[in-house]
């Protein structure tokens, strides 16, 4: 009868499968064990024991659910064979249940259930699975968040449990908005280390010392902080959606500038609508910086995204009907990537504007070097370290805000924007050259809200200098810097004879340049 009761208790309880193998269960496994929850979140520092906890819980699946799936997830191969490793190792301790199959990557029981290990680098390979009993995400805050995606719709249509698990890694990622957030929809367990009895205190100041305050925060007190190659702080990426310039803080000037990142088959075209204020302070005159240039405020007012393989016919169309609608309330100026096939789309927006010249169409080559130039009228080549430095000092300084729908609520695709920026990061590589990239898939939101700033930093009486200098490679966002003419442009690439400036007809050929200073 004992036995009976015993195995009733098994069945139920799976810290049971803990003892079983010798292992005292702490408090947070025998609830993450005992927890019915169908999402659960387990925030665990290093060597705690998560990995043996999600172990035992796999296994008990397989032995006490017939014809259950369990998979077993983590960013690499090698990762999740781990935690496989130790699935078979306890069921040959425990051999409740017979193995009709067992390899290093899957283990099937004679009650049809299986138990299977996948790298979640590749969400693709998960999809096959259908209809999973039990899904276990090691290492969830270093995985792409497209293996939630694919895992999410897999759980959702049989009441599957999901259990994500993972120390901190940076204030970025799908893993740590859901534990951020109060809904209620996870369970959230914290196992820190200093709550488990089999680490010693004297093992953790050792692990303090040797590691240093930051990581050790992070690694063993579970404590989120921005990621040492994080590029943007997420305290800035909060203030983007805080309005905190007070009323009457906005000059009734402004213009309006376009942002267009183009896409390709498998990166979207993105395209960013921001107005431009003139800020002014308390007496009323406008604010200026220590040089005397204007201070101006950005607010985000739109963000478009295109489905991937949308052909750039029909994405100029959109953009060109946008302006000549004068959905804006002015004519704006429009910065596209020029880089690779963009040269085609500058020309094909340049000649629908052709006849509204008062919308100004300006191109970047994004590059990968270290520094910026005018390359030709109205053409930028600029680095891509510089590029997201712009987007960066108006972050950092507040001067760029996302604006907010009838419904109070941000714009739409602005979630997509914060989770791009979160994502984005910066690596020195092995020549010494730092890179700018995302970590996930995409940053086409994050550029084409960079390429709007970059034109707007610009002063035209600095454009004009530089597009006669022809000068060494240098920044055309830093101001007031000399330098001497060398060469003129080719005629084909050199401005109209005659352009405006502060509304003031000036003749550039009837100049002579031999020194500029901006």
């Amino acid at each position: 009868m004992d036995d009976i009761y015993l195995n009733v208790s098994r069945a139920v309880d799976p810290s049971w499968v803990m003892r079983d193998l010798s292992f005292e269960p702490d408090d947070w496994q025998t609830r993450l064990l005992r927890s019915r929850s169908t999402r659960v979140l387990l925030l665990a520092s290093r060597q705690i024991g998560k990995s043996t906890c999600v172990a035992c819980m796999a296994l008990h699946t397989a032995c006490f659910v017939d014809g259950s799936l369990s998979l077993l997830l983590a960013p690499t191969e090698r990762q999740s064979s781990e935690l496989m490793a130790k699935v078979l190792e306890f069921h040959r301790r425990l051999s409740s249940t017979p193995s009709v199959k067992q390899t290093m990557t899957a283990l099937e029981l004679a009650n049809a259930s299986r138990v299977v290990c996948l790298p979640g680098s590749e969400p693709d390979n998960v999809r096959g699975f259908s209809a999973p009993d039990l899904v276990v995400i090691d290492e969830a805050s270093r995985c792409d968040d497209r293996l939630f995606g694919a895992v999410l719709p897999m759980v959702s249509a049989n009441a599957g449990r999901l259990v994500l698990l993972s120390t901190p890694h940076g204030r970025r990622g799908r893993f740590w908005e859901w534990w951020e957030e109060s809904d209620g929809s996870w369970e959230k367990i914290n196992a820190r280390a200093a709550d488990c009895v089999r680490i010693s205190p004297a093992s953790l100041q050792e692990q303090r010392a040797t590691l240093g305050e930051r990581v050790y925060m992070q690694e063993f007190e579970n404590v989120f902080l921005d990621s040492d190659d994080s590029v943007f702080s997420h305290d800035s990426i909060q203030r983007l959606f805080v309005d905190d310039v007070a009323d009457g803080g906005r000059d009734v000037w402004s213009d309006y500038l376009v942002g267009l990142d183009l896409g390709s088959h498998v990166d979207f075209t993105a395209m960013c609508v921001m107005r431009r204020w003139r800020l002014v302070g308390a007496d009323g005159e406008p604010e200026a910086d220590s040089r005397g240039e204007p201070i101006y405020r950005y607010d985000i007012m739109q963000i478009r995204r295109w489905p991937l393989r949308t052909s750039y016919t029909e994405v100029v169309s959109d953009l060109v009907a946008m302006i000549v609608s004068r959905e804006l309330p002015s004519w704006p100026r429009v910065c596209i990537d020029g880089s690779g096939v963009g040269t085609a789309v500058v020309d094909l927006v340049r000649e629908a504007l052709a006849n509204h010249p008062a919308s100004e169409c300006w191109a970047c080559t994004i590059t990968a070097g270290s520094s910026s130039r005018l390359a030709s009228w109205r053409w930028l080549n600029i680095s891509k370290s510089e590029l997201v430095g712009v987007l960066r000092a108006a972050l950092e300084t507040g001067r760029l805000k996302v604006d907010l729908n009838e419904d109070g609520e941000p714009i739409q695709h602005s979630d997509i924007l914060r989770r791009e920026l979160a994502d984005f990061s910066s690596k020195l590589s092995s020549s010494g050259v730092e890179t700018t990239s995302g970590r996930s898939e995409h940053d086409d939101v994050v550029i084409a809200c960079a390429l709007p700033l970059v034109i707007g930093a610009l002063r035209p009486t600095r454009l004009i200098e530089y597009a006669l200098s022809g000068q060494e490679p240098v920044s055309v966002l830093q101001p007031r810097r000399s330098f001497q003419v060398r060469s003129a442009f080719q005629p084909a690439s050199r401005p109209p004879a005659a352009t405006k400036l502060d509304d003031a007809e000036v003749d550039l050929d009837s100049v002579e340049w031999t020194k500029v200073t901006g």
